[in-house]
């Protein structure tokens, strides 16, 4: 199955884009797939992130589908 991933914030930064696709196993857990990001960009590590699926906050066992959206979003700030 095939995800589209958009970065935002720092972790667009460190990655140098602000979305790529990604191509996933039937049956990867958002936990899953944030194991797999974090071993092929390590520098991610550093930081902390939520992950959104189709524009909703989803738990770590939340099972992925093709053409979902999938947003890695760093904490954030305001005043």
């Amino acid at each position: 199955m095939k995800i589209k991933v958009l970065f935002f914030g720092v972790l667009q930064d460190v990655l140098g884009v602000d979305e790529k696709s990604f191509t996933l196993e039937d049956s990867t857990s958002v936990n899953d797939f944030k194991e797999q990001l974090l071993h092929t960009y390590p520098a991610l590590s550093k930081y902390g992130f939520s992950i959104a699926v189709n524009e909703t906050y989803c738990n770590s066992d939340f099972q992925l589908q093709d053409n979902h959206v999938v947003a890695l979003i760093p904490p954030v700030s305001g005043g």
